[in-house]
């Protein structure tokens, strides 16, 4: 068997999954996945690999193989029903107007004291309605507005 090979070709896949990961939850989902776990979870699969790498483990690469799909099933299930943009249709919906004008924030997300898998909070929204700045909630499971003052 060719350990070299195993070890880098479960490098990429683990890079690359990770990657997507967190492109996936900063641009669909406004960043309101708790990507810190991930992070974490990514230091025990580079340890399997140079397992994998240098003392020619075997069961690394089951190890970090079942890691990996842990990992991705992880985030399947942390993946909220709503994505960041269809909250903005959802806040639309909530005011029967069609075009809102949603300003420009520094966060997407709230913290919200929920027990919820992996999720941060609820997204965040500030509109300008009729000449006032409206400050909203979206929550990303059921899509329940909040407004707030």
């Amino acid at each position: 068997m060719n350990y070299k090979f195993w070890g880098i070709y479960l490098l990429i896949l683990n890079i690359s999954g990770f990657a997507t990961l967190l492109y996936i939850n900063y641009s669909v989902y406004g960043n309101i996945i708790e990507s810190g776990f991930f992070v974490v979870m990514f230091i025990p699969q580079l340890i399997m690999i140079h397992k994998i790498i240098v003392k020619e483990n075997k069961r690394a690469i089951m190890g970090n193989s079942g890691a990996f799909l842990v990992l991705m099933f992880a985030f399947m299930i942390a993946m909220p029903s709503v994505t960041y943009e269809e909250g903005k249709e959802i806040v639309e919906e909530y005011y029967e107007i069609e075009t809102i004008e949603f300003l420009e924030t520094d966060w997407k997300y709230t913290y919200y004291n929920d027990s919820r898998f992996l999720l941060n909070g609820n997204y965040y929204y500030t509109i300008k309605l009729n000449g006032v700045d409206k400050y909203l909630m979206v929550d990303p499971i059921d899509g329940k507005v909040i407004e707030f003052n």
